[in-house]
């Protein structure tokens, strides 16, 4: 539809209340060359699956509602990816690990990775992945702690230079 026609899409929102599943791989296959965003809010049934055609290079992928048909690994070349996951199947560990390998391991675009409403079990298996990629995970209060640290023992080590500087002199 859209290539056919030469043009262009800056930005596309999806939003329907009922469930959508009929239209919207013709839709999503349609958008890999939106520029900057991509927004799905819908709900899908529970067997619904979509693995794109082609990557998606929009800079900003989203998707809400009912998220299950979402496979990560086919939006690698969007910069940004949010997902609001209220209807998700916990994923494996193993799904995880999988997956951060080939966003590590290739020269994908994606810089950040937000994944909204996690439940406990989700979260740990993301977070048993993630170490086996020797990656670390901090909360903003233990990141600044963390930090708040290192300018400490940064300045004792300064100040014990200098003590040293002045003991010989």
């Amino acid at each position: 539809m859209i290539n056919q026609r030469k043009l262009t899409i800056e930005r596309l929102y999806y939003h329907i209340t009922g469930n959508s599943s009929e239209y919207i791989p013709r839709i999503l296959d349609e958008c890999t060359e939106v520029n900057n965003s991509v927004c799905i809010d819908a709900k899908f049934p529970d067997d619904f699956a979509y693995t794109p055609l082609r990557p998606f290079k929009t800079e900003h992928f989203g998707a809400d509602k009912t998220v299950n048909w979402l496979n990560l690994e086919g939006f690698l070349n969007c910069r940004r990816i949010t997902a609001y996951l209220f209807h998700w199947k916990t994923r494996t560990e193993q799904y995880w690990s999988s997956f951060f390998t080939k966003w590590m391991d290739s020269d994908a675009r994606l810089e950040k990775l937000m994944l909204c409403f996690l439940e406990a079990p989700e979260f740990r298996n993301i977070m048993n992945a993630l170490g086996k990629h020797y990656i670390v995970v901090y909360t903003k209060q233990a990141y600044l702690e963390k930090m708040n640290k290192k300018k400490e023992f940064a300045l004792a080590r300064k100040l014990a230079t200098n003590l040293r500087v002045k003991d010989r002199q």
